[in-house]
C-alpha cells in the first residue's frame, strides 16, 4: 500500500485541474434519496453513494465524489492491501512518509461505516498551499477485504464562522451511513479497444479529451477520459490532458512544477548543502509534434524514497488548446521505452 495515503490526500486538491474525470457509476436499485451511485457492484466489493448534486469521478480503482470545480471538497473509498501489524503503528508510519507536517486530531475512535462495524476512523489536518486542510479517514475490513474511504475538505471559513469541513459533515455523515459492502466476487471487465494499423490500442475519446492517443498494447489504463493515464508493468507511465495554465507562461508553469514536486522528492547533499534532487535536462526545447502549433520539451530526474525517477515532458499547443504529455519511469527503464514515446507523440491527433 506503498505511498497510498499520500494518493488519496492530494486527490481532493488535484481532482478540480482534471477535466471531466472518468464516470464510474455502476448499476443500484436502491439509491437512498438524495444520493447517486458513485460506484458498486459485486466486482469491486461495494455501493458507494454520494449527495446527487456533487461530481462523480475515478481515478484508476479509487471512487471518487466531489463538490464542484469551484470547491475541491471530496469524498473516496479504495481497496487496499491490508497492512500487517496493528493499525495504529501502520497509521504512525505512513503519516511520518507524507511530505507535510500532519497534526492528528482524534486517533483510532471505532466507528461504522455503512453495514461494517469493524471500522476506525482517524482525523487529521494539514497545511497545503497556505491553506489547512481536514482529513477524516476510516480503515474497514470487510470479509478478506481492506478499504479506507477519506474525507476531505479546508479548515478555512465557508460562511458565518462555519469552515468547509464542517459545512458538508452533515452530508458527509449521509454518504458513511448508506455505503454498502459486500461480498467481491469476480474482476472488472477490460475495455476493448480501436486499434490502428501497428497494432495500437485508441484509449482515449477525443470528443472528451480533445486528442486521439493511440498506446501499445502493453499498456494498462488507469484513467481515460480528460485526462488519460496508462502504465506498463515495469511501472513506466504515460500521461496526456489539457493544460491547465492558460494564464501563464511555459517556464511559469515549469516553475511551478518544480515548486509542487519541492516537497514531495528526497533532498540531496552537496558539499555539505541540502538541496532538490531535481535535475534538469532539457527545459524548453522546440521539438515537433504533429498537428500542433508548437511544442517544446522539458526533461528532468528527481528522486523519491531512493528511487530516481525520469521525466520526458511536453507542452503542446494546437489551434484550440494546449495539453501536457508526460512519460516518468525509473531510470533503469527509462531509454527502454524513449523509440516508442516518440512513435505515440508522432501517432498523436487533435
Amino acid at each position: 500500500m506503498k505511498r497510498v495515503f499520500l494518493i488519496i490526500l492530494t486527490l481532493s486538491l488535484l481532482v478540480t485541474s482534471l477535466l471531466g474525470l472518468t464516470a464510474c457509476k455502476g448499476e443500484d436499485d436502491g439509491v437512498p434519496e438524495g444520493m447517486q451511485l458513485v460506484r458498486g457492484g459485486d466486482e469491486v466489493g461495494y455501493y458507494f453513494y454520494a449527495p446527487e448534486e456533487w461530481t462523480v469521478s475515478c481515478v484508476g480503482d479509487i471512487a471518487c465524489a466531489y463538490v464542484s470545480k469551484l470547491d475541491s471538497t471530496s469524498v473516496t473509498l479504495v481497496r487496499a492491501e491490508k497492512p500487517e501489524g496493528e493499525l495504529a503503528d501502520y497509521f504512525d508510519a505512513e503519516m511520518k512518509k507524507l511530505p507535510f507536517e500532519v497534526t492528528v486530531l482524534k486517533s483510532g475512535e471505532k466507528t461504522a461505516f455503512g453495514n461494517v462495524t469493524d471500522a476506525y476512523k482517524y482525523t487529521y489536518s494539514y497545511e497545503y498551499d497556505g491553506a489547512t486542510v481536514g482529513v477524516m479517514q476510516i480503515f474497514l475490513s470487510f470479509e478478506d477485504s481492506f478499504y479506507i474511504f477519506t474525507y476531505s475538505s479546508f479548515l478555512e471559513e465557508k460562511r458565518d464562522g462555519v469552515s468547509y469541513y464542517d459545512f458538508y459533515l452533515e452530508k458527509v455523515s449521509k454518504v458513511i451511513e448508506s455505503a454498502r459492502l459486500v461480498s467481491r466476487t469476480g474482476e472488472v471487465s477490460k475495455p476493448e479497444y480501436e486499434t490502428d494499423a501497428d497494432g495500437y490500442n485508441l484509449v482515449s475519446d477525443k470528443s472528451i479529451a480533445g486528442f486521439s492517443l493511440y498506446l501499445p498494447k502493453e499498456y494498462e489504463v488507469a484513467i481515460s477520459s480528460g485526462l488519460v493515464s496508462a502504465s506498463r508493468t515495469d511501472g513506466a507511465n504515460i500521461s496526456l490532458t489539457k493544460a491547465t495554465f492558460t494564464r501563464i507562461t511555459r517556464l511559469e508553469y515549469w516553475e511551478q512544477r518544480k515548486a509542487d514536486l519541492e516537497p514531495i522528492i528526497d533532498k540531496v547533499t552537496v558539499d555539505g548543502e541540502e538541496k532538490s534532487s531535481l535535475v534538469e535536462l532539457v527545459v524548453d526545447k522546440k521539438t515537433e509534434v504533429k498537428n500542433s502549433r508548437w511544442a517544446y520539451l522539458f526533461e528532468y530526474t528527481y528522486a523519491l524514497e531512493g528511487v530516481t525517477y525520469h521525466v520526458y515532458q511536453v507542452i503542446i499547443t494546437t489551434s484550440n488548446a494546449s495539453y501536457v504529455f508526460t512519460y516518468t519511469a525509473t531510470e533503469d527503464v527509462y531509454g527502454e521505452h524513449l523509440d516508442e514515446i516518440k512513435t505515440i507523440l508522432e501517432k498523436l491527433g487533435f
